[in-house]
């Protein structure tokens, strides 16, 4: 058999979403909204003081604190399939999301809303709203949106950096279309890239079981934390395999903080491309330069390996493009190279990345 690995984005498959949607707002009011509040906040002190070990408690009550937050999202496009008689636009599929402010900001996956006229989310309650899409970000395969509503409580959003490999994870979506289900596994690697669905790849790896509509939606810590947001699989049904990967909160919250900010995302850029050196060691070895950017400005030649960035030590191809990454526009920077068997420092100045800018919509 072959040993082939298929990646698969999450976003829900097509034949699933033709049942209408109806209005049922059961949280109408302040009054509504303070009581499941007041609910929310009795389970977070329960949690709170529960046992570490008291395993089947602390699942249920993340599951339950995590319900009101989770969305369900309808992108309103069409793809193009194919049958015997040729080429036939179908809707395309569903996907998820979390509310992770109490304005309405809802994050998302990128490729659940790209290319949509329009985006319908369908909360806990049963209400149905019309988003407005703040902006999405291809490069991290992220997007934020925003609906206007009352009686909403957002999750809470964790530090994705304090995970350990076997730590207990939830998923909760909407896979195949099925609203509020939830997974529960353990994660089983950190740093995971060559995925193929975003320029920028740190994704954590679980076994919590993740399907077609899943993308987009929370991956959660047994404190109710959002850590990560599930955005693909590696299968090779089209469904779960047992391997799952979501984007974590280090990379989804600079991004929300950005696009809410200033509706996108701007990212540092000097212009060079690199690889791995492999058993040579450490660094990232550069194999060719934007001609007249900012790398090649400052003395960057094709060859040499940059070792650190501000004194950050530099590991590898894909540590390198991070710290680069993180860097404002227009920042002075002292790049550590190695040449012909010596070290030496170069000054460069950062500016903004050109390519894949955020998409900026109804702002």
């Amino acid at each position: 058999m072959s040993s082939t690995r298929h990646l698969v984005s999450l976003a829900a498959g097509l034949g699933f979403v033709g049942a209408g949607v109806t209005l049922a707002p059961t949280i109408a009011n302040g009054l509504g909204k303070s009581m499941e509040e007041g609910r929310i906040a009795a389970v977070r002190e329960e949690l709170a003081a529960t046992p570490r070990g008291a395993f089947e408690t602390r699942i249920r009550d993340v599951a339950r604190i995590m319900r009101p937050s989770v969305v369900q999202v309808t992108p309103k496009k069409y793809v193009r399939t194919w049958n015997d008689w040729g080429g036939v636009m179908q809707p395309a599929g569903i996907g998820s999301g979390v509310i992770v402010s109490s304005k309405g900001y809802i994050l998302t996956n990128n490729h659940v809303v790209r290319g949509a006229s329009a985006v319908e989310v369908k909360l806990a309650d049963g209400r149905v709203f019309e988003a407005k899409v703040l902006g999405t970000d291809r490069a991290t395969d992220l997007a934020v949106l925003d609906i206007d509503a009352d009686g909403i409580i957002p999750a809470k959003l964790g530090d994705s950096t304090a995970l350990e490999v076997g730590d207990w994870v939830l998923a909760v979506g909407s896979p195949f279309g099925l609203e509020q289900s939830v997974s529960a596994g353990i994660v089983s690697a950190f740093g995971r890239s060559g995925v193929r669905v975003a320029t920028y790849e740190d994704f954590i790896q679980t076994d919590a079981a993740v399907n077609p509509g899943n993308s987009g939606g929370p991956l959660v810590n047994l404190d109710g934390e959002i850590i990560g947001i599930n955005t693909a699989i590696a299968s090779r049904t089209g469904a779960y395999n047992g391997i799952s990967f979501a984007i974590p909160t280090k990379i989804a919250v600079r991004v929300l903080e950005s696009i809410v900010d200033t509706g996108r995302v701007e990212r540092g850029w000097l212009g060079f491309y690199v690889r791995d050196r492999g058993q040579d060691g450490d660094g990232a070895f550069v194999e060719r330069l934007v001609p007249g950017g900012p790398a090649q400005r400052a003395g960057i030649q094709p060859g040499d390996v940059i070792l650190g960035v501000d004194g950050h030590a530099v590991k590898d191809s894909r540590s390198l493009i991070f710290l680069v990454a993180d860097l404002p526009a227009r920042k002075s920077v002292t790049l550590e190279i190695a040449r012909g068997g010596s070290t030496q420092k170069l000054e460069a100045k950062v500016e903004s990345r050109p390519e894949e800018p955020a998409v900026q919509v109804g702002r």
